[in-house]
């Protein structure tokens, strides 16, 4: 049985960005697939602290020196068969857990050499699902795709393969818009996003988990 391991790089622990996980994974289970969630709002760990343990040839590359709550996930993650990273878009890019957390996976298994860029032990599929207020106009404006692409090329580098990619626009932010500030917002045309719009995207994450555990 495959094994999916999904990253939850959000700091609410049960919105948007769990809920679109969480489709994916309904979808890799559907296929067959066993399936795990991590929250990183929950655990204690930092980003890159630049040391450079894992360029040092005189020990193994592909291991990060710093010990903490993620550490035993990086490892676990060489094992499993896929891995669904989850992140909300804050100022026009991934969340800093999400950031902190993909330095720490990557670029201890980065190295500085063209011809071997990578020590992962193997080919790993996976996929990226973004959540955003922001709708296709927004994305357009702020140049979100460029934003993100350096994530998913070096996801590429890192993991050897190309990474499926889900964009959830336009999102419900508020339980009730009517307790905070968001004059900026058209409240109905959010309703209908909600309305309409959110299940779609939740069958497309189910989808892509499909799609995943079968690679």
């Amino acid at each position: 049985m495959k094994k999916i391991i999904a990253i939850n790089g959000s700091p609410r622990r049960h919105n948007n960005t769990y809920d679109i996980i969480r489709a994916c994974l309904d979808g890799c289970e559907e296929a067959g697939a066993e399936t795990k969630l991590y929250q990183l709002a929950d655990l204690k760990f930092s980003g890159c602290v630049s040391c450079f343990y894992c360029k040092n040839k005189a020990v193994p590359h592909g291991h990060c020196s710093v010990k903490d709550d993620i550490s035993p996930i990086l490892e676990e993650i060489k094992e499993c068969d896929g891995l669904v990273l989850g992140a909300p878009i804050y100022f026009m890019n991934i969340s800093s857990l999400m950031a902190a957390f993909l330095e720490r996976l990557y670029f201890s298994n980065y190295i500085y050499n063209f011809d071997t860029p990578t020590v992962f032990p193997k080919e790993l599929p996976s996929a990226f699902l973004y959540t955003m207020n922001l709708d296709e106009k927004g994305m357009e404006h702020f140049h979100i795709e460029s934003m993100l692409w350096p994530f998913q090329k070096f996801t590429k580098v890192i993991l050897g393969r190309q990474p499926e990619i889900l964009y959830a626009c336009d999102t419900w932010q508020y339980p009730d818009y009517d307790k905070f500030e968001s004059g900026m917002f058209d409240v109905e045309k959010k309703k209908d996003s909600r309305a309409n719009r959110w299940p779609k995207d939740l069958e497309k994450a189910k989808e892509v988990g499909r799609k995943l555990a079968a690679l």
